[in-house]
C-alpha cells in the first residue's frame, strides 16, 4: 500500500511539472521590451541568450553561462501573464505574445500589423545549417512609403539567437543558420506601445524580393 501511494504521489509531482512547463513555453515579452522564449524541450533564450530551464512545483530554475537562478513563479491573467520573483534577481512581469507564427515564404512579401494592445508579431521559416539568409522589412522609417510602423526584430534559429536588427529595406540582415528547424523572428515597434503596418520577407540571395 505505502509503495502504491509514493508511486502516485511520485506520478502526481510528474504531471505538475509537465503541466508547468507547458505553460510555461512559448515567446514572452518583459516591461522593458526584452524577449523570453521557453522551449518545450526545457532551452531558454533571454536577453539574446541561451540557457536551460526546468520547473519543480511553483519554482522556476534557469542555468545560465553555468550559474543556476532560482525564480518563485504564477501564471496569471488566463495564462498570459507570467509573474518572476527572486531574493537577489529581483521581480519581472512578462507578457505571452502570440505562441502561433506566422509562416513566411522565400521570396515573398507578408503584411503585417501590430495594434497598440498586442505588442508583438512572430513569425517563422525552416531553415537549413549552414546557409545564409536575409531578412528584409518594410516599415515606417525605412521602406517604400507605404508603412506606418517603425519596427525592430530578433532572430532565434535552434541554437542561437542573434542581435534585434532594423532597417532592412535597403540592406538586409544577414544571418548563417547554426541548425536545421525552425527560425523564429520576433517583431516589435521600435517604440514601445505604438501600432501601424509593416512588412517582412526572407531570401536566401541579397537580392530584395
Amino acid at each position: 500500500m505505502k509503495k502504491a501511494i509514493v508511486f502516485l504521489v511520485l506520478v502526481m509531482m510528474v504531471l505538475v511539472s509537465c503541466s508547468t512547463r507547458q505553460k510555461i513555453a512559448g515567446t514572452w515579452i518583459g516591461d522593458d521590451g526584452e524577449l523570453w522564449i521557453f522551449g518545450g524541450d526545457g532551452k531558454l533564450t533571454v536577453y539574446g541568450e541561451r540557457a536551460r530551464y526546468n520547473t519543480s512545483g511553483k519554482q522556476l530554475s534557469i542555468s545560465i553561462d553555468g550559474d543556476t537562478i532560482a525564480f518563485d513563479f504564477s501564471i496569471e491573467s488566463g495564462g498570459k501573464t507570467l509573474l518572476l520573483s527572486s531574493t537577489s534577481y529581483g521581480s519581472y512581469t512578462l507578457t505571452k505574445i502570440n505562441s502561433n507564427p506566422v509562416r513566411l515564404i522565400e521570396n515573398r512579401w507578408i503584411n503585417g500589423s501590430i495594434a497598440s494592445n498586442s505588442r508583438a508579431v512572430v513569425y517563422s521559416f525552416n531553415a537549413v545549417s549552414g546557409k545564409t539568409y536575409y531578412i528584409w522589412t518594410n516599415d515606417d522609417s525605412d521602406g517604400d512609403g507605404s508603412k506606418s510602423l517603425d519596427i525592430v526584430f530578433t532572430v532565434f534559429d535552434e541554437n542561437d539567437g542573434y542581435d534585434r536588427d532594423d532597417d532592412c529595406w535597403t540592406t538586409p540582415c544577414k544571418f548563417t543558420a547554426s541548425a536545421n528547424g525552425r527560425v523564429t523572428i520576433v517583431v516589435t515597434p521600435y517604440d514601445e506601445d505604438e501600432s501601424g503596418t509593416f512588412a517582412m520577407a526572407y531570401t536566401t540571395s541579397s537580392k530584395r524580393p
